[in-house]
């Protein structure tokens, strides 16, 4: 009973402290590079995606996109 419990608090303490410390030097060795290419060349804008959730509201969302943009 004792290593189950020793075995599951070391499991916790993985979850809430080893893995985002992982995360962390991971990102720090190797860094991830960004590169923009649009469709139109290096000077276009990068395309966005939105994703409205919406269930009987058809007629509120063209509002919605004119207010996104």
């Amino acid at each position: 009973m004792v290593t189950l419990f020793w075995l599951l608090a070391a499991l916790v303490f993985y979850v809430y402290v080893g893995y985002p410390l992982l995360l962390h030097v991971w990102a720090r060795i190797r860094p991830k590079r960004i590169v923009f290419q649009g469709a139109g060349g290096s000077d276009a804008e990068p395309s966005v995606s939105f994703v409205i959730a919406s269930r009987n509201e058809g007629h509120r969302i063209p509002g919605r996109i004119n207010n996104l943009r």
